[in-house]
């Protein structure tokens, strides 16, 4: 008898294991918040954990998100459930444009395939390009990061919509909404979080502000007539600044009518011993024509003293940093429009013989001592200087603010 039941039962053992052999299946998928149970979700970031909901996951073998196989722990893998944490190697469209924002399951009697989301890191801003944009003006943003980009905060909580991100996810051009009034950073919020902006960049910030050639307007005197404040084409908030000259021969060393000399007054600025790395010279610039030769030599100093000097050449790249003033790599330099540029004070330097090589300042208060900035256009030295057929540049805005996430 018992010879003859066991053929039986382990026929039946053989039907009840065909009987559970069956692809997965994918229902939904949630987070692990129990209090979110029955809230579906399209997507979640590096490193969160997530519920897959379905059927048939006993026999469950491999798990792949974005192609990516991913360890799952057995014990937490029922016939419903799966509970799995998303690797943060886990390919996303910010490492890998064709990624297949899938997750697929494999079990012992076949696959399944479900769309789903997996965010890139929450975004970072590296710059915005002129703070002193108004609204209605195309603003444009760069930095990692800005997929499902869902909105863009402005001081205030102004909120804008209207924008468009790049495909590599480094760019946004962003419309200024109506009713900025406040000073702050711009925040880009998307569907994994949004940025921590540190002060490097501010919208709307007038702290600091020595000439604006608006309200505060300080020119001191210099040699040939300053240059001509106008306020259009195109200004950013009010007048500027314009400098054309043509034909300029190489080597120029000293032309006053391309030089800007203007008051400087920072005393609502005394902070103590405070880091020059801290703190940086900041305007707005416009090159309506593009630049490759030529400098400005920016001064900071008190009457009847050197002080300290900056060499501006924004289409040198140097290939030693530190050393910005020996040419390296020149190219075309232009701004498409006005850009707020960032010199640190630590690169200002005493300029012993014809560098600005010496010591930097050592505190940003030593700037209470001094009442003069002057930036002078030059062209000497050749092979470091190219004949110029037109010089027009564009300049707003002066002014020294802290640039560090240091407390005041």
């Amino acid at each position: 008898m018992l010879l003859f039941l066991l053929p039986g039962l382990v026929l039946v053992s053989c039907e009840d294991d065909t009987d559970d052999l069956h692809p997965p299946v994918i229902h939904m998928i949630r987070t692990n918040m129990p209090e979110e149970g029955d809230i579906p979700i399209d997507d979640a970031g590096l490193g969160q954990t997530i519920v897959i909901v379905g059927d048939h996951f006993q026999t469950l073998q491999e798990v792949y998100i974005n192609e990516l196989m991913t360890e799952f722990l057995p014990t937490f893998v029922t016939r419903t459930h799966i509970v799995i944490t998303i690797d943060d190697e886990t390919p996303t469209i910010a490492t890998d444009p064709d990624a297949t924002n899938t997750i697929r399951l494999v079990n012992a009697a076949g696959e399944t395939t479900r769309d789903f989301n997996i965010l890139p890191p929450p975004p970072l801003v590296y710059s915005i390009c002129k703070e002193f944009a108004q609204p209605g003006d195309s603003l444009t943003i760069e930095g990692l990061y800005f997929y499902f980009v869902e909105e863009i905060a402005f001081p205030g909580e102004i909120i804008s919509t209207e924008f468009v991100s790049s495909a590599d996810g480094r760019t946004i051009r962003v419309k200024v909404p109506e009713g900025i009034t406040e000073a702050g950073t711009v925040e880009v919020i998307t569907r994994a979080g949004s940025d921590n902006p540190l002060p490097l960049y501010r919208f709307n910030d007038r702290e600091g502000m020595f000439c604006d050639f608006d309200d505060i307007n300080t020119f001191a005197p210099g040699d040939g007539d300053p240059p001509e404040v106008v306020n259009e084409p195109d200004p950013v908030d009010g007048y500027y600044v314009k400098m054309q000259k043509f034909n300029i021969p190489a080597p120029m060393w000293w032309d006053g009518d391309n030089t800007l000399n203007l008051f400087f007054d920072v005393e609502e600025f005394n902070h103590e011993a405070a880091d020059p790395s801290e703190f940086a010279l900041k305007f707005e610039f416009n090159t309506a024509v593009s630049i490759k030769s030529g400098w400005f030599e920016m001064r900071i100093y008190e009457q009847g003293e050197e002080g300290y000097f900056y060499r501006f050449m924004p289409w040198n790249t140097p290939s030693n940093p530190e050393e910005y003033w020996n040419i390296g790599t020149r190219h075309d330099f232009y701004t498409d429009g006005w850009k707020t540029m960032i010199v640190p004070l630590n690169l200002f330097r005493e300029k012993p013989e014809n560098n600005p090589d010496g010591d930097t300042m050592t505190s940003v208060s030593e700037l209470k001592d001094m009442n003069r900035f002057v930036m002078a256009f030059q062209n000497h030295m050749p092979p470091m200087a190219e004949p110029i057929s037109e010089l027009h540049l564009w300049f707003d805005n002066f002014r020294i603010v802290r640039i560090s996430n240091q407390a005041e």
